[in-house]
């Protein structure tokens, strides 16, 4: 949510795309999403809406720094944990496979994710802001399923009944 305002989380990072996420309701049913979620998908604005637990996540983010553009695809936990999606990172300078996962296990362990979770810890007006998202989600769903719910009436006037009468004639 935070990466649709500043996709820039930092002077380096940057965030570019929330590839997938798994939420738990208050009945701890699960449900994944995969292939790209943002606010336009109505499964993911439901889980906003009803304050789902929401992650693990599956991201991807570049990272520019003096030594040039390095990105990273991975699923990450809560807890900080990480599972690496080895086609997904990349350096600047060629690194043969087995450096290449050493140098972004280490370099995501070590610097990535704690100054990730940092930024996210750090930023107190996201928290003061959660319940206005949480808000627009809804506000969204209810007009999402408002013109809906108008279209579906509609074509059931329009439609004619199996006796020849319109629906809402029926009724």
């Amino acid at each position: 949510m935070k990466k649709t305002e500043a996709p820039q989380i930092d002077g380096e990072l940057k965030l570019d795309l929330l590839n997938g996420i798994s939420g738990t309701d208050a009945s701890r049913r699960t449900a994944d999403l995969r292939a790209t979620v943002d606010f336009s998908r109505p499964n993911f604005l439901t889980a906003v809406a009803e304050a789902d637990t929401l992650g693990p996540i599956e991201i991807s983010f570049v990272r520019h720094n003096a030594d040039g553009r390095s990105s990273f695809q991975l699923r990450l936990h809560a807890d900080g944990g990480f599972e690496i999606n080895k086609r997904g990172v990349s350096y600047p300078n060629f690194l043969s496979n087995d450096m290449l996962m050493i140098t972004a296990s280490y370099e995501l362990a070590f610097e990535l994710i704690p100054r990730i979770n940092e930024l996210y810890d750090e930023d107190a007006a996201w928290e003061t802001k959660r319940t206005e998202v949480i808000l627009d989600a809804m506000r969204t769903l209810r007009e999402r399923y408002n013109l809906a719910f108008e279209a579906l009436e509609e074509r059931m006037r329009a439609s004619p009944s199996a006796d020849g009468q319109d629906v809402a004639d029926s009724n």
